[in-house]
């Protein structure tokens, strides 16, 4: 066996300890990237005042659609002949939701532990994205009138003995769904039975239902951020059969709490439903088709949005998200799931307990009248077969355009695609009832009204505008463009919050700077994978290593000189008695006029980056 040489012995040596020295820094980066990130994300998502993302939760920016299609009846006599009611749809009818949370009150802790607020939303048509003018068209529909009415206790019936009712009624889209004057109301508006004298499915909902909320602020434990403390002044509600039936449980869906795994559970209350609903990661899932684009460049895009607070729209955004959508259990018969047993409505509306896939929505209602109205998924997707089989014209259901389904980035809870879908549905039967309406009709049917889309697309992407002119954005499709630009912003960052250093802060700035600079780092020499990869295979040939050893060491020197600079940099400004000239000096010192990197010039990209200190903790505050 040939004996290694001298030389290339001792290079096997020094290749081995720093490989050895180089593994170390990568397991010790990857520890300190992690708690880096969970610090920097329970920082910047708590709502507090004046924070980055306060302004945003108050009137968020981000546009949600409604979309709504209408049941159009199409044989309303053979249905009360005993026919069997045939359907089709009309639609999308398309609103942009303004959704605004408005008196905001924080509780008196520092920082506030809650804050109070009154949510309402306004709905806006959008004709561009619609099938055509709301207020053009005939739509065929059950009289809501007359559902409501044929329930209300019989002391309320005497009334409207002398009055006519209709079984259906044929308005404009815009009626249909945003109500119209009925005599009948009016009759039950000044009886003060009813609250309204306009029937609609959603008559009181554009910005006139005002819901009072207390949530977290996560301040404390970003784990209860948005959590639900209080709606419409109580802690607990009164509409169900059992205690934890009327518990209100998770957050009002504005935002979500970070850290999530394939093994979370999320809640919401869901003021329309008066009831709380959780869901489940499901699965991984890629926003767009396309997943060149690994995690960890969507934590960059993440952290230069919190870094520098700019965001747009992005349309190439491709990671790994987790899919949540809502489990099946929630609306499974009480003879299936017995815990749905105390979802079964106190008053009688329909029937006692709704099948599977039914919601009933009678306790969201005004008190005095128990409307017969049900939620299910479009389509009767997962409801009992023999509903959606009564009637005619209504698609096969389909899990992939029916079911309600969040894609989240799981390390910071941001909600990226959302897609609520819900079918509004009100149970006729032909029980002889107010003026035997239905008498001859066939039935009972849970008829349906309408079905529902929200959506909202977030994305985000770090663009300042030097990258008008170098256009390596994060949303570009080449990995080493990410890696740069993330690399290349974090150092500038870190210089910019070294240029600024203020004899007021405290050591934690020293703590963000030295952040900052492994962060470079470990983008650089731990989260790709291919040098790595490269690395690895060289190991058996020293002389190929050897460049690449050097080239680390030599970074890594260079960013431990740099800390060991703002170190003394440190020391050597809290030993002068005036410290604004000589910070000053230090400044000029440490950062000459001809340096390109960290000097902030007109000329800047990162021209928009300012750092304040800030009184409340003594750190350094990015806006």
């Amino acid at each position: 066996m040939a004996r290694i040489s001298k030389p290339n012995r001792i290079c096997l040596i020094l290749s081995t300890v720093a490989l050895l020295f180089l593994s170390l820094i990568c397991i010790i980066g990857l520890f300190i990237f992690n708690y880096l990130f969970a610090s920097l994300i329970s920082r910047k998502l708590a709502i507090l005042p004046g924070s980055e993302i306060f302004d945003n939760w108050k009137s968020p920016s981000v546009p949600v659609y409604f979309s709504i299609y209408l049941y159009n009846l199409t044989n309303p006599q053979e249905v009360l002949s005993g026919g069997r009611p045939r359907f089709t749809e009309v639609g999308p009818y398309v609103y942009r939701e303004d959704r605004q949370r408005n008196n905001v009150e924080f509780s008196g802790e520092s920082p506030p532990k809650t804050v109070k607020y009154q949510h309402r939303i306004f709905y806006h048509f959008q004709p561009d994205l619609s099938v055509g003018p709301d207020d053009q068209g005939i739509v065929t529909s059950l009289d809501l009138v007359t559902v409501a009415i044929n329930n209300l206790p019989g002391y309320y019936k005497v009334i409207f003995f002398l009055y006519t009712f209709n079984a259906f009624v044929s308005k404009t889209p815009r009626e249909i769904i945003w109500g119209y004057q009925d005599p009948l109301m009016s009759v039950c508006l000044s009886s003060k039975v009813c609250d309204t004298d306009r029937a609609g499915l959603m008559a009181t909902n554009n910005g006139t239902k005002v819901s009072n909320f207390v949530i977290d602020t996560g301040a404390y434990n970003i784990s209860n951020v948005g959590k639900v403390l209080e709606y419409n002044g109580v802690t607990s509600l009164n509409y169900w059969r059992t205690d934890y039936a009327n518990m209100i449980n998770g957050t009002d869906g504005s935002v979500i709490r970070p850290g999530l795994q394939m093994s979370s559970r999320i809640s919401f209350f869901v003021p329309d439903f008066c009831r709380s609903f959780h869901s489940d990661a499901v699965d991984w899932a890629t926003a767009t088709h396309d997943s060149s684009v690994h995690s960890l460049d969507l934590y960059a895009a993440i952290l230069m949005f919190y870094l520098n607070g700019s965001h747009s729209h992005w349309d190439h955004l491709y990671s790994d998200l987790l899919r949540f959508a809502s489990h099946p259990e929630q609306s499974q018969n009480a003879t299936v799931n017995p815990l749905n047993a105390a979802f079964c409505p106190k008053k009688k509306a329909g029937p006692d307990c709704p099948p599977t896939g039914m919601i009933p929505l009678s306790p969201c209602s005004n008190p005095k009248i128990s409307v017969p109205i049900f939620a299910c998924q479009p389509h009767f997707l997962g409801a009992d077969p023999s509903i959606r089989a009564a009637m005619d014209g209504i698609r096969k259901p389909d899990e992939k355009l029916d079911s309600t389904v969040l894609l989240i980035e799981p390390n910071t809870g941001f909600v990226l695609e959302a897609f609520k879908r819900v079918q509004i549905n009100a149970y006729i039967e032909n029980d002889g009832g107010l003026n035997e309406v239905y008498q001859d009709m066939a039935g009972p049917y849970f008829f349906p009204l309408a079905w529902f889309t929200e959506n909202v697309r977030t994305w985000i992407c770090y663009r300042p505008s030097f990258y008008t002119s170098h256009p390596l954005c994060l949303c570009s499709s080449s990995s080493d463009g990410h890696r740069m630009v993330f690399s290349w912003s974090v150092l500038t960052k870190a210089c910019s919050i070294l240029r600024n250093w203020s004899l007021s802060s405290s050591s934690l700035s020293l703590v963000e700077f030295t952040g900052m600079l492994l962060l470079f780092c470990f983008q650089f020499a731990v989260a790709d994978k291919k040098a790595l990869s490269k690395i690895s295979n060289y190991i058996l040939k020293p002389k190929k290593i050897i460049p690449i050893v050097l080239s680390t060491v030599g970074s890594l020197a260079l960013i431990s000189a740099v800390i060991l600079i703002a170190v003394l940099l440190k020391r050597y400004k809290l030993t002068k008695t005036d410290s604004a000239s000589i910070h000053g000096q230090a400044e000029s010192t440490f950062m000459p006029t001809d340096t390109g990197l960290c000097n902030k010039t007109d000329e800047s990209p990162f021209d928009q980056w300012t750092v304040k200190p800030s009184p409340e903790h003594e750190s350094f505050q990015v806006s």
